[in-house]
């Protein structure tokens, strides 16, 4: 965006437009439909042949804010497709003497000359050239005049009049020239269309006449108009496709309108941003504003947006409404807006303009704004800063434990800031009291957190102070919670994790804890930008020595971690280059180029490990608890768009209470009853925290696509992003989304406990007979996913819960089931029979033999016959041995034991399972 600032001229002009004031809004639109008039010049033959329409008049203003001869001008512009000496040509109103001669000058097609009628220096060296004609009285006068162009031989070249006073001469060559009955307010020009219509305009002097702008050409995105200690401003973004030169643009409300000055330029997608206060603005924002209210040309006064009701309008030079907003009591319904007005909001809010994929929201209506809007922030910038880095870590917690924190605190060579929602580990405090003998230690914690501060974090404050540390307490009204997490360390490196700085946040190694998510970037400007931040907060906090002996202290302590726990996920080192984007609660957490913007490029899949999320959020401004949350609300869109989602929440019992009608058991139903509703890919659940060891589930953390991460310290509740400073990063790496990827896919998982496989047989182990082998049995709390079969080490064709084989050869067999659950614990079985030669000769031997079945199963792995496992078949014994001469066979038989041979076997041709047993299958959630 380009803006010149101070003179709406620009370059050497030196006779500025001051103070121009313009009609009121409501008689805009009504005005330049009613005053505008359709003109046709006369023809050829009513103008000098030579000459024709070489110059011609574009623009006039007769009737300036202010002091009359200052702001007067009339401009001209060459209308040829050739080129057109002027000298000798002479403008006036027919009054008086010829106003003004031009000297000797050739213009160029296209180029412009402004004629003012003070006083002021000519400038004839390159277009728009100017001239000022001298007078201390004005030339053309306000209730009704003319204009009267002519060529070095005194023919009419152009011809204007307007009004109807005593003033207007009919023009001395007979023709249909202009007569402009209806007059603008004070402040506005009379201009030429691009169709030979003239209308009226927002003055432009020295620029071509615009065109009319296209609808939603450009839009109004963000509004503030109840800033509280900050300025009330308002952003406007370029629709357009082609650059967009605003120079008389206005943006007005009820009362007032103001001018955009020259070069007010917009790339397509680019903002501009108009404040009432640079200095309260740049407070908030960390930047200075494009352009001050003082900036701009005041058309009419009394631009100012009420707190209980208004509009915004943005108009292009000939009146028209380009874009409107409507807030509180307003009652406006017209060009650019129908329907209620957005709800008047808390102070201090900023009303956003919503995306929906990817593309502003342009339906006219309240429909188009955000209904949570985002704070004005403390510090930092709605439009967010990004940074490239190429040295980052990533953590996960209880997996990198409180070793990962110390190695950082010893790299520090000059200072350490902390800002920590929670600091009471006894590690932490003494790490940081050691490095305070060699550099500037300055924590920022929670002065009034929950449930008051826990007795080991006054422990290690005092400890920090005594070492020679500074210790402060965030104990004031500009955040609800001081509930960021993050450290900065010779303002080269910043450490930003989910965690706070307790027991089980930083547990000692080898010890369970919460699971959280970390990185660390080695950057100057990212480490840079955050100190900024924490100077800020910093300064309106309070000393610990000073508010000792008023905060609350908790009755509660922090528990010891007294559960081991073997670490997975070792810190990675990435030197992979990532773009780095910080977020910031209240300042741009809600803003759609943080972390709603993540959410809505996504086009692939997105998980969610959270510690806690509310499906609804609810607002005294939007109905209530009805409304939902805006980051869920783009969760679900982005199913609709047909990415994968996953959600996964704590569910440590605060977290799912049954009389909480809003925490995370009612996001979880809430996301599965649409999915299911809508047939949308969405997956979400509470973790299985016993499965996993973990305290509870405290990150607070988004994959997108393989590409991109956030993390933070911000839950998903409104009061962390309207009311805490909060501080997180989005992380755009392969390498940082596929390493959380790997914790988030652990974490997902319920079950580690690998299924207890079992065997059965049914039938006569003899060569030749039909033997089923039973699987079903096996067990698994979530169920059995996949059987697989080997017979003598060979895989079987049957994938199925129980199989029929025939052996061929006598002699030891062994069969082998694999088995595997849900979550892809596997586990094996075998069992070893020994065949012989005797076959099922008569019906009723076959029929005894399938009446009792054998079970073999030791449950963790190989399964072997004995003796008792071949004496289990009774009726088969039973009829052996009531034959004559065979006892002393078979006792030799079963005496053989393991030394029967193998040989080649023939499945049968049924290998499809006699019985499933369907209790022993289960579906994934």
């Amino acid at each position: 965006m380009h803006v010149a600032r101070g003179d709406i001229r620009g370059g050497a002009v030196s006779n500025p437009v001051i103070g121009m004031k313009l009609f009121a809004i409501a008689a805009i639109a009504a005005l330049a439909l009613t005053a505008m008039m359709t003109c046709t010049s006369a023809g050829n033959a009513d103008k000098a042949p030579s000459q024709g329409n070489l110059l011609v008049i574009s623009e006039a203003l007769f009737d300036p804010v202010g002091t009359e001869t200052e702001g007067e001008f009339v401009e001209l512009v060459c209308a040829s497709n050739r080129s057109a000496s002027i000298g000798g040509w002479t403008l006036t109103d027919q009054d008086g003497p010829i106003e003004i001669t031009f000297p000797n000058m050739t213009l160029a097609p296209g180029e412009l000359v402004v004629v003012w009628t003070g006083a002021g220096t000519n400038q004839t060296s390159r277009s728009p050239y100017e001239f000022h004609i001298g007078r201390t009285t004005s030339v053309w006068n306000n209730p009704g005049d003319d204009v009267l162009l002519l060529n070095s031989t005194g023919n009419v070249s152009d011809y204007i009049c307007y009004g109807n006073g005593s003033a207007v001469d009919p023009c001395p060559a007979p023709g249909s020239w202009p007569n402009i009955s209806a007059l603008p307010k004070e402040g506005i020009s009379l201009a030429l269309k691009s169709d030979d219509a003239w209308g009226f305009s927002v003055p432009t002097p020295g620029a071509r006449n615009p065109e009319p702008a296209k609808i939603s050409s450009a839009l109004i995105t963000e509004v503030s108009y109840d800033p509280g200690k900050g300025s009330e401003y308002v952003k406007v973004v370029s629709n357009s496709t082609k650059p967009l030169n605003l120079y008389g643009w206005a943006i007005a409300d009820d009362s007032g309108v103001l001018a955009f000055p020259r070069n007010a330029t917009l790339s397509p997608g680019e903002a501009l941003t108009m404040a009432e206060n640079a200095t309260r603005f740049n407070i908030s924002f960390g930047r200075l504003p494009d352009i001050t209210w003082g900036n701009m040309t005041t058309i009419e006064a009394g631009f100012r947006l009420a707190n209980a009701g208004d509009e915004v309008f943005l108009l292009d030079p000939w009146g028209a409404k380009v874009d409107a907003y409507a807030y509180g009591d307003s009652n406006y319904q017209g060009e650019g807006w129908l329907g209620e007005p957005v709800p008047v909001l808390r102070p201090g809010k900023v009303s956003m303009r919503a995306i929906d994929c990817g593309k502003y929201a342009d339906t006219d209506s309240a429909r188009d704004w955000d209904k949570t809007p985002v704070s004005a922030p403390i510090f930092g910038n709605n439009t967010s800063v990004a940074f490239t880095a190429a040295n980052l870590t990533y953590y996960a917690f209880p997996d990198a434990g409180f070793q990962a924190v110390e190695s950082l605190i010893y790299e520090a060579r000059s200072s350490i800031s902390l800002n920590v929602y929670e600091l009471s580990s006894p590690l932490a405090a003494a790490a940081l009291a050691r490095a305070a003998g060699r550099v500037g230690i300055r924590v920022l914690s929670e002065g009034k957190p929950v449930s008051g501060l826990v007795g080991s974090s006054v422990e290690c404050f005092d400890a920090i102070t005594e070492a020679g540390g500074s210790v402060r307490l965030a104990i004031n009204d500009t955040f609800d919670y001081n509930h960021a997490k993050y450290m900065v360390i010779d303002n080269r490196t910043l450490f930003l994790s989910t965690e706070n700085w307790g027991a089980s946040g930083l547990p000692a190694a080898g010890m369970s804890g919460n699971r959280g998510w970390a990185v660390a970037v080695r950057d100057a400007n990212l480490s840079s930008y955050f100190m900024r931040v924490f100077e800020s907060d910093w300064n309106s906090s309070i000393p610990w020595n000073a508010s000792r002996g008023s905060v609350k202290i908790s009755s509660e302590e922090t528990p010891l971690m007294s559960k081991r726990a073997r670490p997975l996920f070792p810190p990675m080192n990435s030197t992979e280059s990532a773009r780095v984007t910080p977020v910031l609660a209240p300042d741009n957490a809600l803003s759609q180029e943080t972390i709603l913007g993540m959410l809505g490029g996504a086009r692939r899949m997105i998980m969610v490990e959270e510690f806690y999320v509310h499906a609804k959020w609810g607002s005294s401004a939007y109905g209530g608890a009805s409304e939902t949350n805006p980051f869920v609300d783009a969760l679900v869109a982005a199913a609709r768009r047909g990415c994968e989602v996953r959600v996964l929440l704590d569910s440590t019992y605060y977290n799912v209470e049954s009389g909480d009608k809003n925490d995370n058991d009612d996001a979880v139903r809430y996301l599965n009853t649409l999915a299911a509703l809508e047939g949308l890919k969405i997956q979400a659940k509470l973790v299985q925290l016993e499965a996993h060891d973990f305290v509870k589930i405290h990150a607070k953390g988004v994959i997108v696509d393989e590409s991109s991460v956030l993390v933070s310290s911000i839950n998903w509740n409104r009061n962390s992003v309207m009311d805490n400073r909060e501080a997180g990063l989005i992380v755009e790496s392969g390498e940082a989304a596929r390493y959380f990827a790997r914790v988030f896919e652990y974490d997902w998982r319920d079950d580690f406990s690998p299924p207890v496989p079992e065997i059965r047989v049914e039938g006569t182990p003899c060569v030749g007979t039909t033997i089923c082998f039973l699987g079903n049995g096996s067990r698994d709390d979530a169920g059995i996913r996949d059987y697989s079969w080997q017979i003598d080490g060979v895989n079987a064709s049957s994938k199925a819960p129980t199989i029929e084989w025939v052996f061929s050869t006598p002699g030891e067999h062994e069969v082998t089931l694999n088995v595997t659950d849900g979550w892809g614990n596997a586990n094996s079985t075998s069992i070893s029979l020994e065949l012989t030669n005797v076959t099922a000769e008569t019906p009723e031997m076959q029929t005894s033999a399938q009446s009792s079945p054998t079970t073999v199963s030791n449950g963790t792995g190989a399964s072997g016959v004995g003796a008792e496992g071949i004496w289990g078949a009774s009726p088969v014994l039973m009829y052996i041995l009531a034959l004559p001469g065979v006892a002393v066979l078979a006792f030799w038989l079963i005496g053989r034991g393991r030394k029967g041979g193998r040989g080649k076997d023939i499945p049968s041709r049924r290998s499809e399972p006699v019985e499933r047993d369907e209790s022993s299958s289960a579906e994934l959630e």
